[in-house]
């Protein structure tokens, strides 16, 4: 899973670096690397990697961040 800081345009702010909490809904497990439930952000761009379980069926990614808009993303694993 990659996260970009994006501006109201959709173009990408090189300038941020924080911590992003991500949390996940489904049957799927996000590994973020810390126990915090973060996601470094450095430079706009931050990665997690998302493991998905063997039931399918809808995962929801949650995104948020003091100060910053939050974002949702769902996904339909392929069967």
């Amino acid at each position: 899973v990659d996260l970009t800081i994006c501006d109201d345009t959709g173009t990408p702010v090189r300038d941020w670096n924080g911590n992003i909490k991500v949390d996940v809904d489904g049957d799927a497990r996000l590994f973020r690397f810390n126990d915090a439930g973060e996601v470094l952000v450095a430079r706009g761009d931050g990665r997690a990697y998302l493991e998905v379980g063997p039931s399918g069926g809808e995962i929801v990614i949650h995104a948020t961040a003091d100060g910053l808009e939050s974002g949702t993303v769902t996904i339909e694993p392929r069967q």
